[in-house]
């Protein structure tokens, strides 16, 4: 059930959030091993995940009323901005999945204590809505709204959130609040422009990337290689070579493996038929998910959830967050 303080709708979305500042109060930078897991959590910070290595699913809990967990995965060099206002957590983490974390509190929502350490930043940060004059990208991109946004990294992103978090580490001065403000400016700044995928040199693994995104978001539908080719703007043939170059795979082999992952979450997080898991990963049978589990996961989905439940669930945010304490 829900605590007395869970009513998400309660937080600011980030258009009302433009009209103020942001400053860094939570960051890691870290590798996962993959029997990690996160409990649903809610927090007034605007998130910030980038997947330096591996992968991991993105769940998000849109409608509180009905509490159905939706699912998105971030690959590789890929990153997603969680915004403010909704249970979420990382699930299904691959091997050697490295992940940087960057957690912006907007002065809106900021306590006495956290004014005092914004106000070392004054004159050096403004707001998204001064930024909008000299990047329309970044306007468009925030007056959307929506639940998360995710991109591939094309403007080095991940160097960016690096340097933050060098700064961050750093002995709290004026010198370093200035250097964070600057730097946050030119990560969202940045971050407007990997928006614009069609004005990148469209050669060779950037079909490979734009495809990749592109089953993220499809893979519990039906969807055949035709669908991603006519997307991303290529022949079946050549994506399919592309895709065996980049990754040693088929591009079957990619939607397989994101299908298995959230089989993977429902199998331990739901007490769901393995039919009923079946159908919502979009396989046609219970005996498809059985053959491709074993594929995949090398045993049973029976034997993957006696071998992962009661894990230690482990969060990391504690500013102001509220935790789903239901299991879903």
């Amino acid at each position: 059930m829900y605590t007395e303080q869970t009513d998400f709708k309660n937080y600011k979305r980030m258009t009302r959030l433009a009209r103020h500042e942001l400053f860094l109060e939570n960051w890691y930078y870290e590798r996962f091993s993959p029997d990690f897991m996160m409990d649903f959590h809610c927090h007034p910070q605007i998130e910030m995940m980038y997947c330096e290595n591996g992968s991991f699913d993105f769940v998000y809990i849109h409608d509180e009323e009905t509490a159905q967990p939706c699912f998105v995965t971030v690959n590789k060099n890929c990153f997603i901005i969680v915004n403010t206002g909704y249970f979420h957590k990382l699930a299904n983490l691959t091997p050697q999945t490295t992940i940087i974390n960057l957690e912006f509190l907007s002065t809106e929502q900021a306590t006495e204590k956290d004014e005092a350490k914004a106000a070392k930043t004054e004159g050096f940060f403004v707001s998204f809505e001064k930024l909008f004059a000299c990047c329309p990208l970044l306007k468009d991109l925030i007056e959307s709204d929506k639940n998360y946004y995710i991109f591939l990294d094309e403007k080095n992103i991940s160097r960016t959130m690096k340097d933050i978090i060098k700064k961050a580490t750093e002995p709290i001065s004026t010198e370093r609040s200035v250097y964070l403000s600057l730097l946050t400016n030119k990560l969202f700044l940045d971050v407007s422009h990997c928006m614009q995928t069609e004005t990148h040199v469209k050669t060779g693994f950037v079909y490979v990337d734009e495809a990749t995104i592109y089953i993220n978001s499809h893979f519990l539908g039906k969807m055949g290689v035709s669908d991603i080719a006519k997307h991303v703007g290529v022949s079946e043939v050549y994506l399919q070579k592309l895709f065996k170059e980049k990754y040693g795979k088929t591009v079957y082999d990619v939607i397989t493996e994101n299908r298995i992952m959230q089989a993977k979450y429902l199998i331990t997080q739901s007490n769901l038929s393995v039919n009923d898991i079946a159908k919502q990963c979009g396989f046609n049978s219970r005996e498809q998910l059985i053959y491709n589990f074993r594929k995949v996961e090398k045993c049973s989905p029976s034997e993957f959830k006696k071998k992962n439940v009661g894990k230690n669930v482990r969060n990391f945010s504690n500013y102001g967050e509220f935790t789903l304490y239901e299991n879903l």
